[in-house]
């Protein structure tokens, strides 16, 4: 996508040891997981890219509240045909259901205009930019 200014690459905070054991996201089973996603700031537009291998268009489910500014994302990425027979090694994919939500702070929405488009595992979303809005104020605190 064209004119696009990076501005951060999103990712949880993973440490190397939730990779293969423990609770964490990764390797359980029936938990809560996030997609990994990438948001540019192009000249009219937010432009949110997220990976969601394996996932069916079906199991997607894709909002915007525009109250709050937020953007939210919700699915399931079910297992697959694995027979239960087999002796698992090492789980490293996701699995269940997954959640995720982006805050826009002082961006105003065309939410006529919105789009999103899935393919080959991935979800590409773009919120047209109708204006920045008011940016955060400072708050001067004074002492008695």
């Amino acid at each position: 996508m064209p004119n696009r200014r990076w501005i951060w690459r999103i990712g949880g905070p993973y440490h190397p040891d939730e990779m293969f054991g423990g609770l964490g996201r990764r390797g359980a089973r029936g938990t809560l997981w996030e997609p990994n996603a990438d948001v540019y700031l192009a000249a009219n537009s937010l432009e949110l890219v997220l990976e969601l291998p394996g996932v069916r268009l079906n199991d997607l489910e894709l909002s915007f509240d525009e109250a709050r500014g937020v953007l939210t994302l919700r699915g399931v990425r079910r297992e697959g045909n694995v027979s239960r027979r087999v002796s698992c090694q090492q789980l490293e994919l996701y699995y269940g259901e997954f959640y995720r939500e982006f805050a826009l702070p002082n961006i105003v929405v065309d939410t006529k205009q919105m789009r999103a488009k899935y393919e080959d595992g991935m979800l590409f979303v773009s919120l047209p930019i109708i204006s920045h809005g008011n940016p955060s104020q400072t708050i001067q605190v004074e002492a008695d």
